[in-house]
Order: structure tokens, then sequence, then C-alpha cells
């Protein structure tokens, strides 16, 4: 017995499918077509043919790598219109032709078979019920706007038809009317139409769906929601029997294809990214990237994300990563919000093709902005310009280890520090006299780097950071001035993002640039400090993630907790993280460490584990003082070997390590002038200034103060051999500003002495005049008035010291 369907089918075969013609009609028709032929092909070419071209706006269309759609944006006309770049799928054509024109690979433009059947029954009915209408005249009808049906109409897309057979190809002209036929409510062309009826590219259609695209043009206003679903479906049932029949499809690929509902509303297109699309957008309209990133030529292109021209745009992120990323932002936008803290964005970038892997600008809930109407949403915050908070730290420290001025153990001064009106804080509120030059960076202490920077040069660095790509200082160095490195420039999460990304390449022998002003070694020393960042116990769990994935990171905050960044690299990935509120409102909180380092490491947990780095080349065994960090001298008791740069052995030799005198009992120094040479101990010893020691031996117990001195050799020493004490501040000559205070007074400076004894008075006096004394903290408010003074300092022994400076007049206007 036979199955239904297989009767069905027959049925089909026998009606649906037409019965060639009589072979006499050929000989009628045949020499009348080809003499029209010849005769208007010179017409069409000349003439007419040009008038083809489609010229209709197409919708940007943004795809990862692999060719998935990570957006869209509507076409100028308000249709949603991809423009295709591949082939057509063959489920698809073979539904159109088998639907819409089955002698279409026969004819040649015009099918007088299909002509004669339409007058036929046109003449029959008393009226127009079929055109006749091969696909090629279909995308001339389409390609002038679908004019009114008329005789004169039709003879003219019968000639333009002809034309354009001539001219292209066929799978020319099934791509023409792929991407331009209409497919029910603002939608054209097989690509918008896939994705917004089905969810996925054409490519990936089912026979069901291929065969409802195939027929949506020929009635495209049953596709509406809620009506003619019946309708429609018998339209694309006979045209699955039809396949069928002509072998396309197999019983149970039709029962399959039959079974298959019709969409019941369009699609939502994919929002992964929507500020990278909205780039594209712009960059498709005629902007180059330069003027998208405000900043001019940079080092690093926007096409390390976006590739081509449009309108469609082919990327390097990978649409998995990036969904991922997504849902880490939205978890993380929750609980910031609680605080007033609404926008965040972040970059991954894969080191080892120097591509973006995935791109947030902002926020990643497009609905949810639209309806709390976010208007911040829409600034893209990878390409803005921020303060930069601590992000420079990390590329001051590797040119000063590069050009052989620090050393990685090398203590560096962290004492009370003004420098005219700018007097800069650590973030956490203590002092720790001398620190290691690499413990600064890891602890991200400021005022050790604004002295680094001092010594180092403000326009030394200002030049040096143009060269390894921020191109957004808009201002002069000296504008900028000491406050550079810890905030007082502007830079976008792209151009720090890549900063970071250079330097990890760098320490991997495997950046490009010939001319980058920081060597492997260099790099690589910079980035093993990064991987060793200390933070406080809460944020342990932090610090044990990034040494078990060796990740070099760095955080940022800015000046009135505008900005919080979190910066970090693996041998393989750098993610870049920054948080805030577009406006610039600032929120309690708003820390690097607190806002955007949790950020930054669920987003490396998603990736996958990079190998540890490998140690870099140039690099050589150095002898160092354990004590100092610096370069091993003759006094310096304990020595080690460190691997470091080549121009380390032109660095200073330790200047804190030097050979003492002591009595036989070893409890007082001693001098040969007044005690016996034989009968002396002679010790190497660890001596830091007064100023630093009295800041360093509080937070280092193993610490040993000097030996007082013998009173006979004290009467002989001059005061800077003894150097009892010295004073913190203010420095020789300092220009300073009187501070004012909250309620818009006058307010007071603080000067500060420290004394190697702590059971010690000072006595203070002001330019001759008595002030008062103090014991044990030693320090003195003071309000000067304007202009140039001399401070005297005495203590209990005698020993004195005198300081100038320069009380600065304040503008009228403060």
């Amino acid at each position: 017995m036979l199955d239904a369907r297989a009767v069905k089918t027959q049925e089909i075969k026998d009606t649906y499918l037409e019965k060639p013609l009589p072979l006499g009609w050929g000989f009628f028709y045949a020499p009348v077509f080809s003499l029209a032929f010849g005769l208007l092909l010179l017409v069409v070419v000349n003439v007419l043919f040009p008038r083809l071209l489609f010229d209709l706006p197409f919708s940007t269309v943004l795809l990862d790598r692999e060719g998935r759609l990570l957006g869209a944006s509507i076409a100028k006309d308000g249709q949603w219109r991809f423009e295709s770049s591949t082939e057509l799928p063959q489920k698809y054509v073979k539904a159109l032709v088998a639907f819409e024109d089955r002698r279409f690979y026969l004819h040649r433009g015009l099918d007088p078979v299909a002509l004669t059947r339409a007058l036929f029954s046109n003449v029959s009915q008393g009226k127009v019920v079929s055109g006749g209408s091969t696909l090629t005249m279909q995308v001339v009808r389409m390609s002038r706007g679908n004019p009114d049906r008329t005789i004169p109409e039709k003879v003219l897309e019968s000639i333009l038809a002809l034309g354009m057979e001539v001219l292209t190809t066929k799978q020319e002209i099934l791509r023409s009317y792929a991407n331009n036929a209409p497919f029910g409510a603002n939608v054209v062309g097989i690509e918008a139409a896939s994705w917004r009826w089905f969810g996925r590219g054409p490519h990936m259609l089912s026979w069901g769906e291929s065969a409802l695209l195939a027929v949506l043009p020929n009635s495209p206003a049953l596709m509406h929601p809620g009506r003619n679903r019946q309708q429609l479906k018998e339209k694309r049932d006979r045209l699955l029997y039809a396949l069928a029949a002509n072998g396309e499809l197999d019983q149970a690929s039709l029962r399959s294809a039959l079974a298959e509902d019709i969409p019941l509303r369009p699609r939502e297109l994919p929002h992964l990214s929507p500020h990278l699309l909205d780039l594209a957008r712009r960059k498709a309209g005629g902007e180059d990237f330069g003027q998208l990133a405000g900043y001019g030529a940079m080092l690093h292109s926007l096409d390390r994300a976006i590739e081509g021209k449009g309108p469609v745009f082919k990327t390097s992120i990978d649409y998995f990563q990036q969904q991922n990323l997504n849902d880490i932002l939205a978890r993380h936008q929750e609980r910031l919000q609680g605080n007033g803290i609404q926008h965040l964005s972040a970059l991954v970038i894969d080191l080892a093709e120097n591509k973006v892997l995935a791109w947030a600008g902002n926020r990643p809930n497009v609905g949810v902005a639209k309806l709390q109407g976010d208007e911040g949403f829409w600034n893209d915050l990878i390409l803005a310009r921020r303060s930069t908070g601590s992000l420079l730290k990390p590329f001051l420290y590797a040119l000063m280890l590069e050009a052989g001025e620090l050393l990685p153990d090398q203590l560096v001064v962290d004492i009370p520090t003004r420098f005219g009106g700018f007097m800069p804080e650590n973030n956490i509120k203590r002092y720790g006299g001398a620190v290691p030059a690499s413990e600064a960076l890891a602890r991200s202490l400021n005022i050790p780097f604004v002295r680094l920077l001092r010594s180092y040069g403000i326009k030394r660095f200002y030049d040096q950071l143009k060269i390894l790509g921020i191109s957004s200082l808009f201002r002069t160095a000296d504008m900028y001035g000491l406050p550079l490195v810890i905030g007082g420039a502007e830079a976008s999460l792209w151009e720090l993002s890549w900063l970071f990304a250079d330097l990890a390449n760098q320490a991997q022998n495997r950046l490009p640039f010939k001319d980058y002003p920081i060597s492997p070694a260099s790099a690589w020393l910079t980035a093993m400090t990064l991987t060793n960042v200390h933070r406080p116990e809460d944020e342990a769990s932090w610090e044990q993630f990034a040494h078990a994935r060796q990740i070099a990171w760095k955080t940022g905050t800015s000046q009135g907790y505008r900005d919080a960044w979190a910066i970090g690299a693996s041998s393989r990935y750098v993610v870049a993280v920054w948080v805030g509120n577009a406006s610039g409102q600032g929120r309690p909180g708003l820390k690097g460490s607190e806002a955007a380092a949790p950020v930054l490491f669920e987003i490396f947990g998603i990736l996958p584990k990079s190998p540890p780095f490998a140690p870099a080349s140039g690099l050589y065994l150095v002898k160092v003082c354990t004590d100092s960090g610096y370069l091993a001298g003759p006094d310096c008791q304990n020595s080690k070997e460190q691997l470091l740069p080549r121009r380390a052995q032109e660095s200073q030799v330790c200047p804190y390590c030097r050979t003492i005198h002591l009595d036989e009992t070893g409890t007082r120094q001693v001098g040969s002038q007044t005690y016996p040479v034989e009968k002396m101990l002679h010790r190497r010893w660890f001596v830091l200034p007064p100023a630093l020691e009295f800041y360093y031996r509080r937070w280092n117990g193993l610490y040993k103060p000097l030996p007082p001195l013998d009173p006979s050799l004290a009467a002989l020493q001059s005061d800077d051999e003894q150097r009892r004490f010295s004073l913190v501040f203010p420095e020789e000559n300092a220009l300073i500003y009187i501070p004012i205070e909250i309620d818009g007074t006058l307010g007071k400076t603080v000067f500060q002495v420290a004394h190697r004894d702590p059971q010690s008075k000072l006595y203070w006096h002001l330019d001759g005049g008595y002030l008062g004394s103090s014991n044990d903290i030693h320090s003195i408010e003071l309000r000067p008035s304007a202009g140039t003074h001399e401070l005297l300092v005495m203590d209990d022994a005698g020993k004195s010291l005198t300081r100038r400076f320069t009380i600065l007049q304040r503008p009228s206007s403060q």
C-alpha cells in the first residue's frame, strides 16, 4: 500500500510541476527571439544596463572571527538588509528555482514557455493572474523600484533581462535576487531574513526553513505575527512536496521539513558588542579610525579589532568569549550599581595574534540601559580619555631599569615630600623611609615614584610615553609636571591595554618594533615584579590567583575616586578593565583594587590558562648589596648575584654601607685620634640617613642603628660626619604654598625633623626668632608670610642645621 505522502508527492508531480510544451512551439519562437535578442542586445549593453545597478543602503553587520553574527544596525532606509559576500546555500537555491523559475538554467532571461502559459491563463481568467516573469526579470523589476505592471514596463523588463543574462552569470543573478527580495516586515535579503526569522545564518537553515524563505518574497505580507500562518504553511508545504517529487528530498527529510513550525515573530538580533558595532557603522560612513579614537595617529590602530571597509565587517572577536565577558560585566554591574557606579568597560587582547578577542565598551545590557534612561551607556569607554591613576608607574620603572638608573631591589626614598604646592601621598597613610623599588611598584606607592620621576626627568618620561604609544597627551610635559606618573595624565583603555600588551610581548622576545625603548630584559623584570603584587589581606585570594596563573597586573585609581582601573597580562592574554561613571562623578570605594580587580580576575578565569613567562634574553649576573639593592661596594657586608639588564653594571654603587670603628666592647664608635687602633673592632654597617632611618626602623625590626659616638670622638667630628638629625620638610630652597582649609581660611604648613636619638630635644627658630621646642615627634606647624625664610633647628647636644625656603603668594582668586 502506498504511503499517503508518496501519493501526495505524485499528485504534486502531476499537477504542480509543469509539462514541457510541444516541440512545434520551439520552431515557431526560436528564430523570432533570436532576432530580437540580437537587435536589442546592443541597446541594452550601451544604454540601459548600467541602470540596473542596485544602489540601496545596507545594514552594518559585525561578524566574529569565524563569521558568526555579533550585531547589526538597520540600514538608512529603515530596512534590515545585509550584504551577502558568500555563495548562496544550495538548499535555498534549489527551493527558489523550483518555486520561482524551474527553467532558470535553460533560458536566457525570457522563458517563452512561461510567457505563453501566463498569456493563456490571463485570457482564460479574464484578468492578470500570472506575469510569466523569470527570476532575471524579477531582479530587473526590483532594481527599478517595482514599478506598476504595464505592457510597456513588461517589454522593458524583458529587454533588460536579456542584457543581464549576457553580461552577468546565473549565480550573480541569483545572488542579486536573494540579496534584494522582500521577506516580510522590514526585512530584505536572504541574510537578514535568515537571522531575523530563524536566528542563524542561511547556510545553517533546514529544508523547511529554506523553502519558507523561497516562497515568502512571493507573498511577504503573509509573514505577519498572528496572521496568515496556515496559508503561508500551505505554500511552503506545496514547495516541499515539489522538491521531493524532483528527488531533492527523501521521505524522511520531507516528513521532518513538513513538521517544522512557522516563526511567530522576528527574532532579536545579537547585541554582543554594540559599541564596536557603532565604530564599524561610523567607519562604513567614511570616518577613519584616527578620527573615531580622537587622538590622530595611534601606534595601535583599531584595525586590530575591526577589519574591512563594510558594510560587513569581519572582526577578531571570539563570539563565545564575548558572551562570557558580557555575562561577567552584567553581574559586576549589578554589584557596583548599589554604590552609584553605572558604567564599566573591558577589553581582552590575544597576544599571540596581537588582536582583540573581546570588546565591551560599556555595560553590556542594551535593553536595561534604555529602560533606565542611561545616556552614558552610549559612551564607548574603551576609547574615552580618563585619568591614568598609577598605571604608568611600571613604565617609568622599566625605563629606569633600561637606563641603568634603577635596580629592582634598590632602596628608594619614601618619606613625606613636598614639591612646591604639590605634596604626593601614598594610598596607605604611612611611610617606609626607604623601600625596594620593586616593592614600591608592587604596592603602588606614590611618593617613591614621584621622586623617581624627578630623578629621571619629566620631559624625558613624557617623550618616552609617546614612543611607547600614548598619543593622548595633549599638554606639554611641564604642564603635566610630577603628577604625570600618578594620574595627572589622560589616556584611553585602548592605549593603556596595548601599552601592557607590548610590554608583555617584549618580555617574551616577540615584539616586532625594533625601536621599542625597553629591552626584553627590562620588560621581563617589570612583568615579574607585577606578578608579585602585594595587597591587603582581603585581597589575598587575588594575589594567589595571579601567582597561580602568573599574571602581571596593576591597578589604578584617579583622584576623587572617578576612575578605577585594573590591567593584567599573562604570557598569552591582556585583560583591561575600567569602572566608573561616564559623567566623571566620583564615588566612595571606587578604587582599582576594589571595583576593577575582581572583574579582571574573573575574566582571566574564563580564558585558557597561559604558560609562564619565559626568561628573557639580555640578562646578566650582577653582584648587588643585599641591604640596599645597589651595586655591591667594598663596604657592603652582604651581597648576592642578580639577573639584571646590561646597563645595570653602570648603576650607582651602594651609598648606605660603610665601615665603622668600634671600641673593644663593640658599643661605641671611636677614632684613631683617641683610641688605640689595635683594640678597635672594624665592622661593615648598613646606615640610612636620619630622615630615612626615622621611618625605616619602624617597619624593619632587624635594622641596627649606628652605635653612639664616644664623647672624645664626637668633639672631633663635624655635623656632617655625625649626621645626627635631618630636616624631612622643607627641602632646601623649597617653594611652598600655604594650604587653604575647607572653610576657606588660610591653613598652616608642617615642618618636620628626624633625629637618631629618640630622647633628644630640639629647639626651633625662624628668621632668628625662637618658636619653641619638641620632644620625640619633632614637628611644628607654621604659617609664615610670603617671601624667603630661614629655619634653624638645634638639638640638646648643640648640633644644628638650617634650611632656606620660600612661601609663595597665592593668586587673589584663591
